[in-house]
């Protein structure tokens, strides 16, 4: 018994010394690589935050943030990064129904939260990835379609097989400081497609229905129809509210009953139903496709 409290003094004692080494070697290093683009520790780029520029995101002056570069190349469609009401990300594949997510609102031209709605996947699979590439390096790996919102055009666009090159060169809209509701462009600049074994995961939020994809504000696929109802002032990122209101005049606002059983009271809160009729009214909808839409979307949210 006493040998084996006597070793067990021993292992712990060298442990604490090992962990007492390592901080050392750590502190010193760091005071050395802090704030350095050039020095790394362990392939890791060690960074302190001197400001509360980014409180808004979790960070305040004084933490440290360790980074590491990846190859975008080893990322996964469901390492796809979702950027979280907090400012922090989320790879899509975590992602919860009910989890609050970072929004753009085209109503006050604001930065916003929105729980999810639902996450829709498809299992693993042989799939045609399409990549997305932007001027400021980062990337979307996109499987059937999926929208971004065109700054040049005003509204959402959807990148897919039938669109690979139809964008190139257009400016799309990115997070930037969020506590001072900055945004950015950034330049599509190419689009290839490869294929690869993937898992496919479509989060849609409620009433927005969009979010930022590795940072790059964006729309979920196979709900076309559903916006871009109105226009856009992309001077203010918001709703151009003059023919907004000359667009709910012409063709009304819908209440629950009008579907006549067909969506319940949390869809239609859910995907703006009242805007459906003028989304029908534009040629955007036929009812048909609501009625589809309905009988696809609704039991995912159970």
């Amino acid at each position: 018994m006493k040998n084996f409290l006597g070793t067990a003094k021993r292992i712990f004692t060298v442990l604490i010394m090992i962990i007492a080494v390592g901080m050392m070697i750590f502190t010193v290093v760091s005071v050395s690589t802090f704030n350095r683009n050039d020095r790394k520790l362990f392939g890791y780029k060690a960074f302190v935050i001197l400001s509360d520029s980014m409180k808004a995101t979790d960070f305040a002056a004084g933490d440290v943030v360790l980074i590491k570069s990846v190859d975008p190349a080893t990322l996964q469609e469901g390492d796809t990064l979702i950027t979280l009401a907090n400012g922090t990300k989320k790879a899509v594949k975590d992602l919860t129904s009910g989890e609050e997510l970072l929004v753009w609102n085209f109503e006050t031209g604001k930065y916003d939260s929105a729980p999810i709605v639902f996450v829709d996947s498809d299992g693993y699979a042989d799939y045609e990835v399409i990549h997305v590439c932007f001027s400021d390096g980062s990337e979307v790996k996109v499987v059937y379609e999926h929208g971004f919102f065109d700054y040049d055009m005003g509204k959402y666009v959807y990148i897919n097989a039938s669109t690979l090159n139809d964008y190139i060169g257009h400016r799309f809209v990115k997070q930037s400081n969020i506590a001072s509701n900055n945004y950015k462009t950034v330049t599509l600049e190419s689009v290839y497609t490869t294929t690869s074994k993937e898992k496919v995961y479509s989060p849609v939020t409620f009433r927005h229905l969009c979010y930022f994809t590795n940072g790059v504000l964006s729309m979920s696929g196979g709900i076309s129809g559903l916006f871009n109802i109105f226009e856009v002032d992309t001077e203010t990122m918001t709703y151009d509210h003059v023919k907004m209101q000359h667009d709910i005049q012409q063709y009304g606002l819908l209440t629950v009953n009008d579907y006549d059983g067909m969506i319940t009271q949390e869809a239609f809160d859910a995907f703006n139903g009242a805007w459906l009729g003028i989304a029908v009214g534009k040629g955007l909808l036929t009812w048909g496709e609501i009625a589809y839409l309905a009988e696809r979307y609704i039991p995912l949210m159970t």
